[in-house]
């Protein structure tokens, strides 16, 4: 009960940093979280309708995963990278306000990715 409660704790931090806008620029509209393995959650939120694109492509550039959300106000979709090879990849959010971008180092399918924040 403790874990879960630290969890949902930090999930909440997370997304209030993450969400926080100010100037009516959109700087922070979106997260890229580690999990206690090889998956990840991205969180999006958006007080308009917009299309968002989420890549996932490896170091060569190739695409390895690609998915397309009509967000209405916002969506948490969660990625399995337990398949991928080791390596570097990269988790490419797309909106009308431009990229973000995190880089994901899959060292060990059975320790959790490193991840290191790429900036754009």
């Amino acid at each position: 009960m403790k874990k879960i409660t630290m969890t949902l704790a930090v999930i909440v931090t997370v997304m209030g940093t993450a969400f926080a806008t100010g100037n009516g620029v959109k700087k922070e509209r979106a997260a890229i979280i580690p999990g206690v393995d090889v998956t990840y959650k991205v969180l999006y939120q958006n007080d308009e309708p917009t299309v968002v694109r989420v890549k996932i492509k490896n170091d060569k550039g190739e695409l390895v995963r690609a998915d397309k959300f009509n967000s209405k106000d916002g969506f948490m979709q969660r990625y399995d990278l337990s398949e991928l090879e080791k390596g570097t990849y990269f988790v490419e959010l797309r909106d009308k306000y431009g990229v973000i971008s995190e880089k994901v180092e899959i060292k060990d399918q059975l320790t959790k990715a490193n991840t290191v924040l790429a900036k754009n």
